[in-house]
C-alpha cells in the first residue's frame, strides 16, 4: 500500500526558497552546487556538489531540540481558529461603533 505525499516549493527571492510539506516548513538558501536548508523540525542540512559530475556531499544535523510535532497543518488550523474566534467579537464591536455614529 502506498502513501500520499505533499511537497510544494516557492521561490522567495534569488537563491531563497520556501519548501512546504505535510509535516514541516523549510527555507533553503544557496546557489547551484551549494545550499543550506533549515526546517521547522530543527534540522539543518548543508549540501555541496560539483554540478554535472554526480558528486555531492550532504550533512544533516539537529540544530535545536525539536518539540513534539502536532503537524504543520494542525498548527495552522489552530492559529486560524484562534484568530477567527477573536476576530468575530472584534468585528461585531467595530460594527456596533460604526452604527452608533450613523444615528445622530
Amino acid at each position: 500500500m502506498g502513501s500520499i505525499r505533499f511537497r510544494k516549493q516557492f521561490k522567495i527571492a534569488p537563491g531563497v526558497k520556501l519548501n512546504v510539506n505535510k509535516q514541516s516548513l523549510s527555507v533553503t538558501t544557496g546557489v547551484r552546487g551549494a545550499h543550506a536548508t533549515y526546517n521547522t523540525k530543527g534540522y539543518r542540512t548543508l549540501s555541496a556538489g560539483l554540478p554535472g559530475t554526480g558528486l555531492s556531499y550532504r550533512d544533516t544535523r539537529v540544530v535545536k531540540k525539536a518539540a513534539p510535532q502536532r503537524g504543520v497543518w494542525t498548527e495552522i488550523q489552530r492559529r486560524f481558529a484562534i484568530g477567527f474566534a477573536l476576530g468575530i467579537p472584534i468585528g461585531i464591536f467595530i460594527l456596533f461603533l460604526m452604527t452608533q455614529g450613523v444615528h445622530r
